[in-house]
């Protein structure tokens, strides 16, 4: 397949689907679509909540079930009547006739494609099923067999914005599909054969038009085509009696099983430059190797094996919050929504690796067990967990992925992450960030210097490019220039200027010591690099950051400290003193006649489309080149 789609004139294929856009659905149904059954349970816990969590869940299903919805920062307010077409962000509608090729992502400056891809994405498809298995209260099922047959009416086959992006179409199979198993005999008990033949003959236009789509470059593929396999895969398997989705089945697994040795590093991170991303990509796989395990097969010991290694990622860089740091992109992106949580918290993977692989090394006994390892796994499952010994967060070692580029500086109470990778994509930086020895603080699971985040992508490219800029990044800027250039056509690439490399990483008991240095600034008339090196004294919880420009000439050098929106500066002579909760952390820096020091209003992004008032630090010096200069954090 993927022969004639390289092959393939785009002008004879945007025919085609032209042509098939026009002709009745039924047209593409096979025979045997009338018989199929879903196949299920897979997913058949015993669903034993603690009180605070099904209070979460009851309270989650009880927004859905009243149309009330957070789309990326968008308030939806209970209307019942969902238009799956408009971007409620700006309430430009998509025309829902139009052939999905023709679908424009940014037609006016403002709107927001991924909003209704959002809703149309149906994370909120599990919950309510699932508070239908807790309460037995038919009117939670009842009202997903509405929203669902509802967006079927609406959006036909080929037709509008929701099947512009098979990533997206993939997706929403997912999300239905793991609904109605969860939903145990909702699926065959409430629903009647009509609405069974039309949720599932849909189900299966979805795993045409992915197969159909796939979004491959033999160049370049990213977590847009292993989404697209993992839809296939799941109808492949729920609908497995048709021979078509049987081959979907065999065709995703293995290029599942090529894509995961493609996309992940050696040393477990995902190729693109974003820990959201990794989060994103890890879902991905993982619920590819649940599900097949669980119908009876399984992936490679080579799959598994590179599995097991991006759970140890997230293991390692996780903070004490359970937070992730926020490097590179982070739109907020998911396969499944099985329980209410803040986006950064990336938590709930450690019980899920743990179970999966029944590794005690991947325990994190303060977290707990996980509401979503309670769904997805079997008591003789979770049993798995509870007999592991596992390990505090306090006792978590500094590590470097030097394939990533992320070093993570930690000491019970005290963490620094550092990112000094590439710019992700094989080069191509679609999703990284200018944050070339960037680097983010927390202390006790209290953020101080941070990464502000993304903002948004395509409707405000502006607030694109002014968020994966240089100076939202807690890193030196010379010039005013980027470390990697900004290209006009696309916010979904860097040029490739950087080239940051690690220069030495060591770690013991007493002090970590990071240095590094990056490129992105040989091409100014200075020839100027800049090299960092980081010192972390654990007895004293006192970082040093040590920063040399060198070249030659007179430049403009610029240090950004992005500071968390809960944290209050203090300026005093040659000390800033930042203040959080009841801990204080103390920023010294040696005073200097040409040295500026600013405290500057700023951005805060803690998920896709929510953007909150913050403050800066910033140091500006002009000077002849070299130059050094030291800063110090110590906690007080």
């Amino acid at each position: 397949p993927l022969k004639i789609h390289e092959k393939s004139s785009n002008f004879l294929k945007k025919g085609l689907e032209l042509f098939q856009a026009n002709l009745p659905q039924s047209f593409f149904l096979p025979e045997e679509i009338e018989d199929v059954i879903l196949k299920s349970p897979f997913f058949n816990p015993n669903l034993t909540f603690s009180n605070e969590e099904l209070k979460e869940i009851i309270l989650a299903a009880n927004r859905f079930s009243d149309y009330k919805f957070n789309l990326l920062g968008t308030e939806i307010e209970g209307n019942p009547t969902i238009d799956w077409h408009l971007d409620y962000s700006s309430n430009y509608r998509f025309p829902e006739n139009k052939i999905f090729f023709r679908i424009k992502p940014a037609p006016e400056h403002g709107v927001d494609i991924k909003i209704p891809w959002e809703l149309s994405r149906f994370y909120h498809a599990p919950i309510l099923a699932l508070a239908y298995r807790i309460t037995g209260k038919e009117y939670y099922f009842r009202t997903l067999l509405n929203q669902i047959l509802d967006w079927i009416k609406k959006n036909p086959w080929k037709r509008g914005v929701n099947w512009s992006c098979p990533m997206d179409v993939a997706i929403r199979a997912c999300n239905w599909l793991l609904a109605l198993d969860l939903s145990g005999n909702g699926f065959k008990e409430i629903t009647s054969r009509e609405e069974k033949r039309k949720i599932l003959s849909n189900l299966y236009l979805h795993g045409k038009h992915i197969f159909n789509n796939l979004e491959y470059h033999p160049t370049l593929t990213s977590n847009h085509y292993i989404s697209d396999l993992l839809g296939l895969l799941y109808i492949g398997i729920y609908l497995g009696d048709i021979s078509e989705t049987l081959r979907w089945k065999e065709f995703a697994i293995s290029e599942l099983e090529r894509e995961i040795q493609k996309q992940v590093y050696d040393d477990g991170a995902d190729f693109e430059a974003s820990t959201c991303y990794h989060r994103l990509a890890l879902e991905i796989f993982f619920f590819a190797a649940l599900i097949v395990k669980k119908s009876g097969f399984s992936f490679s010991k080579e799959y598994l094996d590179r599995l097991h290694k991006m759970f140890h990622f997230i293991y390692r860089i996780i903070k004490r919050d359970g937070k992730a740091p926020q490097i590179g992109d982070n739109d907020s992106g998911r396969i499944h929504t099985l329980y209410p949580r803040e986006v950064l918290d990336f938590s709930y993977f450690t019980s899920l690796g743990a179970i999966f692989f029944n590794d005690d090394s991947l325990k994190i006994k303060d977290f707990g067990i996980s509401p979503e390892a309670k769904i997805l796994f079997s008591a003789e499952e979770i049993s798995i967990w509870k007999k592991l010994k596992g390990s505090s967060v306090y006792e978590l070692k500094s590590l470097g992925f030097l394939d990533t580029g992320i070093y993570v500086m930690r000491n019970n109470r005290d963490y620094l992450v550092i990112s000094c990778g590439p710019n992700g994509q094989n080069d191509n930086g679609g999703h990284a960030h200018n944050d070339k020895l960037s680097f983010e603080l927390s202390i006790n699971g209290f953020d101080f210097i941070v990464d502000p985040g993304t903002g948004t992508y395509t409707s405000y490219p502006e607030i694109r490019n002014e968020f994966r800029s240089t100076a939202f990044h807690n890193t030196v800027r010379i010039d005013r220039e980027e470390q990697n250039r900004f290209l006009e056509w696309t916010i979904f690439s860097l040029q490739n200027d950087a080239k940051a490399v690690y220069d030495t990483w060591q770690t013991d008991e007493n002090a970590d010591i990071f240095t590094g240095h990056h490129l992105g600034y040989v091409r100014l008339p200075s020839h100027a690099i800049h090299r960092r090196r980081i010192i972390f004294k654990k007895g004293a919880r006192t970082w040093l950051i040590e920063d040399t420009i060198e070249g030659s000439g007179q430049a403009l050098i610029e240090w950004f400290f992005n500071l968390h929106p809960e944290v209050a500066p203090e300026l005093k002579t040659n000390r800033i003193f930042l203040k959080r909760e009841n801990i204080i952390v103390v920023l010294r820096f040696e005073p200097e006649k040409e040295l500026k020091v600013k405290i500057e209003e700023s951005k805060y992004s803690p998920e896709y489309g929510v953007v909150v008032p913050s403050s800066r630090i910033h140091f500006i010096r002009k000077s002849e080149l070299p130059i050094s200069k030291t800063f110090e954090l110590r906690v007080r």
